[in-house]
């Protein structure tokens, strides 16, 4: 309430005092009553000389509405009959009267300590074993491994060394390089790094085949390590085209042998290699408004603070009303809170209410063309191939209706679709006098 209003004296308290108030209301228990009175300034000047403290104070259809603490309502008689009020009790709450509640549940206590210790007795042990980063190894294997060692449902986390438990993993594991074991509350996760066997290099340099179009495209460059090109710069290519052919001219050793030898042919089958760059073009089309209404920051922050627990709320700081008419709102949740290793449905929110001063802008047609060519580079980039390189990029400018301005983006880009495949293999011969 207002002091002007009705003559009350002394003003309310900061903001942090009556949050610090109100959390220490809450401990000491709160009682909201229902205040039914002619001259409420009266009744709030006489709380006031009585000493007896008084929050939230608000007028209401039915009549004054204020909280008080339990003490402050034992002491509420006197003030009450001085100024000829009446008091209706609205409401009570708080920490006792909530302790008194459940000493009339007691089953229900006796439930919730027995849970709490189960918990708490539960909560040291390992009851899910998890294993991150294998692809070729199966996860059955290393599980395996880790039960062997001692690593299981239902062992104890004092039990558990996990710097032994990674070393002991890679000797028992072949194909496992490194092994780390990380204990998250009731959770162990096995992290393994694959070892990498290497690739017979030799025998997929010797395997013969073609080199053959990933896409389409029209031919830039071509450049020839192992094999005949098929293609030449201009040219158009389809998918599966062959690009570099996978033969070559038989070494000399082999010339001369003999008829039927091959090089007598002139042409062996070798493993084609070599790079074919094609240009291709890819589009995107972005608009933007010349009327952009644009926020900017004055500075100003309200700030409020509460403990989540399930669906309700404590608010430590800043549960009054915010203050601005426009705002940005920034939200931090730090949580679940955590006692032990055990987590606890409480999480920590924090938000943050910046005040704005909301203004239109008009944009020129270059800065709008310029935010639209953002805008669609935005979008097409991310769409290219990774080996893209871009050689040419064009915009072609559009006034739309609405006062709006729209750019088309062309880019130009060259890629190399080369992709090695191998040739058939011939089926083997049918053994002779065999049945046909």
């Amino acid at each position: 309430m207002t002091a002007a209003r009705g003559g009350l004296r002394g003003a309310a308290p900061a903001g942090g005092h009556e949050t610090t108030a109100d959390f220490g209301g809450w401990l000491a228990g709160n009682v909201e009553v229902r205040v039914a009175t002619v001259a409420p300034h009266r009744f709030l000047n006489a709380l006031l000389d009585a000493g007896i403290p008084f929050r939230h104070a608000r007028v209401a259809p039915d009549g004054l509405r204020l909280t008080l603490t339990v003490s402050g309502f034992r002491r509420l008689r006197p003030v009450v009959r001085g100024v000829g009020a009446r008091v209706r009790l609205a409401g009570v709450g708080g920490l006792p009267f909530v302790l008194a509640r459940m000493r009339r549940r007691r089953a229900l206590l006796a439930v919730a300590g027995i849970t709490a210790a189960a918990l708490y007795v539960l909560s040291g042990y390992v009851w899910f074993v998890q294993v991150q980063g294998a692809d070729r190894v199966a996860a059955e294997e290393v599980v395996a491994a880790a039960r062997r060692l001692g690593l299981a449902p239902g062992v104890r986390r004092s039990g558990l060394d996990p710097a032994e438990l990674g070393r002991d993993l890679q000797l028992l594991v072949p194909d496992v390089s490194w092994a780390g074991v990380n204990l998250y509350g009731t959770l162990a996760v096995i992290d393994v790094v694959e070892r990498v066997r290497p690739a017979p290099a030799y025998e997929q340099a010797a395997a013969p085949g073609d080199v053959v179009a990933a896409e389409g495209g029209v031919v830039a460059a071509v450049t020839v390590l192992h094999g005949q090109a098929r293609v030449r710069p201009g040219e158009r290519v389809q998918l599966g085209q062959v690009l570099i052919a996978g033969v070559g001219p038989a070494p000399a050793s082999t010339a001369g042998r003999g008829p039927g030898a091959a090089g007598e042919a002139g042409d062996v089958p070798v493993h084609a290699s070599g790079v074919v760059l094609v240009r291709r073009w890819y589009a995107a089309r972005a608009e933007v408004a010349r009327t952009v209404h644009v926020a900017v920051p004055t500075g100003r922050v309200f700030t409020r603070m509460a403990l989540v627990v399930g669906l309700r709320a404590l608010y430590l700081a800043g549960w009054r009303r915010v203050p601005f008419r426009a705002y940005v709102l920034r939200r931090t949740v730090t949580g679940p809170l955590r006692w032990r290793n055990l987590p606890l449905p409480v999480e920590a929110v924090t938000l943050r209410y910046l005040e704005v001063t909301r203004f239109v802008r008009r944009l020129t047609i270059d800065d709008a063309r310029s935010l639209a060519a953002a805008r669609a580079r935005a979008a097409l980039y991310p769409r290219l191939p990774r080996r893209a390189r871009i050689v040419e990029e064009r915009q072609q400018t559009v006034l739309l209706p609405g006062h709006r301005v729209g750019v088309e983006l062309l880019v130009e880009s060259e890629e190399n679709i080369g992709v090695f495949r191998g040739a058939p293999v011939a089926p083997a011969p049918a053994p002779a006098g065999g049945t046909p």
